[in-house]
């Protein structure tokens, strides 16, 4: 639930989706909540809290406090996004912040993939370089990335994650401002949604 000067604004998630494109309008970002105004709308990890610590833009950055494997790291499911909108080639970013120590950081897109002929399944994964993160400093990765799904291969795009991860000896990792945006060949894939 959304609650703004006294009034609730959006109570399911469809609202609440609805209303955090209404805070910061960008009908070429494909994520969902990607300046993180609504807390954690839309993005996977245990333990994450949206925090009022100096955000890169807006007046809220997420403070990632654990998640999967890895204590740094935060993912979105974009299946869906890629789908409808279709392309190889995508422009990510991401503004990271450490409260102290040194680390670095990179955004990727993973994707699982299934041969629906033979059963056959694998999981691919495209990455950006790892940036050095500054302590107390707002450092953005971005660049292009490529889809790493073979269609001659495997037919089905299963699904598509959106990730962005730190590594590092660091107490606090912030993430704001993310970014995934086709810029090449966006005309939607010949593929199944996994619901």
């Amino acid at each position: 639930k959304i609650v703004r000067d006294g009034k609730t604004v959006a109570t399911y998630s469809s609202e609440i989706e609805a209303d955090a494109m209404q805070i910061r309008p960008d009908p070429d970002n494909l994520l969902k909540n990607p300046g993180f105004e609504i807390a954690g709308f839309g993005w996977d990890g245990r333990r994450v809290s949206s925090t009022t610590v100096p955000a890169h833009e807006g007046q809220f950055a997420y403070e990632v406090v654990g998640s999967f494997d890895e204590p740094s790291r935060i993912r979105q499911k974009v299946t869906r996004s890629v789908i409808q909108q279709g392309g190889t080639r995508y422009r990510v970013s991401a503004w990271l912040r450490i409260s102290d120590g040194e680390g670095s950081a990179t955004v990727t897109l993973q994707c699982g993939q299934v041969n629906r002929r033979n059963g056959t399944k694998t999981v691919e994964e495209a990455g950006l370089e790892p940036v050095p993160l500054e302590a107390g400093m707002w450092v953005q990765v971005a660049g292009e990335l490529t889809l790493p799904w073979d269609p001659e291969k495997y037919e089905w795009l299963r699904w598509v994650n959106y990730d962005v991860q730190a590594n590092g000896n660091f107490g606090r990792l912030y993430v704001d401002d993310c970014r995934l945006e086709c810029i090449e060949d966006c005309v939607g894939l010949p593929s199944e949604i996994e619901q």
